[in-house]
C-alpha cells in the first residue's frame, strides 16, 4: 500500500472517536485502524533507533576522552623511561666501580 493511502487513512481514524468508528463496517474500520497503529509502530521505532543513536554517540565520546587520557599516561611514562634507565645503568657503572676499587 503506498505510504500516502497509509496516512491518509490514519488521518482518518485519528479524526473520529469511536462512536464514529463504530458506524463504519467492519472492513472500513479495520483498515484506518491498522494504518494507524502502523504508523505509531513506525514512529516508535524512529524514536528508538533515534534514542539509541545519540546513546552510542554520548558512549564514543567518552570512550575517546578515556582513549586519550590513557595515551597521555603511556607517553608520560614512556618519557620517563630513558631517564630510569640511564639512572639504573650510572647506579650499575658506580656498583661495578665500587667493586672492582
Amino acid at each position: 500500500m503506498p505510504t500516502s493511502k497509509i496516512s491518509h487513512f490514519a488521518a482518518e481514524a485519528r479524526a473520529l472517536d469511536a462512536a464514529e468508528m463504530g458506524d463504519y463496517g467492519e472492513v472500513k474500520r479495520i483498515v484506518p485502524e491498522a494504518c494507524l497503529l502502523h504508523q505509531a509502530r513506525v514512529r516508535a521505532r524512529d524514536y528508538l533507533v533515534t534514542m539509541l543513536c545519540k546513546r552510542m554517540n554520548t558512549m564514543h565520546n567518552k570512550a575517546r576522552e578515556l582513549l586519550e587520557t590513557i595515551r597521555g599516561e603511556q607517553r608520560q611514562r614512556n618519557e620517563r623511561m630513558p631517564a630510569v634507565l640511564g639512572d639504573i645503568y650510572v647506579d650499575n657503572l658506580i656498583a661495578e666501580f665500587h667493586i672492582r676499587y
